[in-house]
């Protein structure tokens, strides 16, 4: 979690166009989130997957591409 506070307290609000970085920390400390596992959702699977990233302290909000059954347009809010 440290990482990720980290991150973000050196990322501009905003926007996020480039979210490699992000996936990979948010991805490690998912587990770590109340809530992070609900709908089975994994931090594995916000590798390649996050879209709309925006930063607006304290709130990362991003969609998430979903498969299957579970497209729904699936927002999460941090």
């Amino acid at each position: 979690m440290e990482k990720l506070q980290t991150l973000m307290g050196q990322t501009t609000s905003g926007r996020i166009h480039w979210t490699p970085e992000v996936e990979e920390v948010l991805a490690s400390c998912w587990h770590n989130l109340n809530g992070g596992e609900e709908g089975g959702m994994e931090g594995h699977k916000l590798k390649n997957r996050m879209e709309s990233v925006m930063w607006n302290p304290p709130l990362l909000e991003f969609d998430i591409e979903r498969h299957g059954a579970t497209v729904n347009g699936a927002v999460w809010c941090l």
